[in-house]
């Protein structure tokens, strides 16, 4: 590769889609990803039909998709009481041109890295590759600095360079070093995946409670053809008054069930498929 190529700092989600839609209209790139190995860490997404727009235009098809989740069906909206209050269909039931797909976020980033390598090469993705800062240079060009997972520096130039690495990206940090701190709002979304068999239409997204004390249930599987059971992602959250309260925040971070299942002792509803069948009995211990 010349210096006439695009380096992205970031191999998650954002930098493999950009990576994969430059390499489709002729752009050389690279990507720099920090992690020395793509392990399917994470749970449940929730791609729309617009961003699905976008994969099957990068020759990515709902047969690749399938393999790592389930087109919605459904959103449903259940009160404090176990009854419904409103619901509606979803992608293509819709009427979108496009599926609305439920997948696991870790299955989905390897699905973009195969297809990536395959096309560009497995050199156009670079694990243990931490981007932490760039140089602009003299003639146009860029040099991204980057620290290697043995300990060791070094310096790679390219025509540009994008920041898609995160939340707490280096490139944005330099970029901009006078940005305020990041605002959040006091969620707090403890997130997990359960065996079991998916209610109402069998692809619903259902949401229980308040916006400051609700669960978010959906599959990202289609059922096992021998069991009837799915992977089902769950979504516990609680909105903090005071925000100031919580800390050690990360999408990443491990805690035990322990922590904030308290919060969520006393709900127990019936839930029922769209044909009123009752099909399973959330209570949470």
């Amino acid at each position: 590769m010349t210096n006439t190529r695009i380096m992205i700092a970031g191999g998650g989600i954002g930098g493999l889609s950009l990576a994969l839609t430059l390499h489709q209209i002729g752009v050389p790139c690279v990507v720099f990803e920090a992690a020395s190995e793509l392990r399917p860490l994470g749970v449940g997404i929730n791609i729309q039909p617009n961003a699905i727009r976008e994969l099957f235009d990068m020759n990515i098809s709902a047969e690749a998709l399938d393999k790592v989740g389930v087109p919605a069906k459904e959103w449903a909206l259940v009160g404090q009481n176990g009854h419904e209050i409103y619901s509606e269909p979803r992608g293509i039931l819709a009427g979108y041109n496009w599926p609305q797909y439920a997948l696991h976020r870790g299955e989905f980033q390897l699905l973009l890295a195969r297809i990536f390598c395959q096309r560009a090469g497995t050199d156009a993705l670079q694990l243990g590759q931490r981007v932490t800062g760039y140089e602009n240079n003299a003639d146009g060009t860029v040099t991204a600095l980057i620290k290697q997972s043995d300990g060791s520096t070094k310096r790679e130039s390219g025509t540009l360079l994008i920041g898609a690495d995160g939340i707490h990206s280096n490139v944005r940090a330099q970029m901009h070093p006078d940005q305020p701190p990041i605002h959040w709002g006091g969620a707090v979304m403890w997130r997990g995946t359960t065996r079991a068999k998916p209610i109402r239409t069998g692809a619903s997204f259902v949401g229980l409670g308040t916006h400051k004390h609700r669960m978010v249930i959906y599959p990202i599987s289609p059922p096992d053809p021998e069991t009837g059971l799915a992977v089902i992602n769950w979504i516990a959250e609680v909105t903090y008054d005071d925000p100031e309260k919580r800390d050690n925040i990360g999408w990443f971070r491990q805690v035990e069930i322990s922590n904030f299942a308290h919060h969520f002792q006393d709900w127990k509803f019936d839930i029922y498929k769209t044909l009123w069948e009752p099909q399973l009995m959330l209570s949470i211990p």
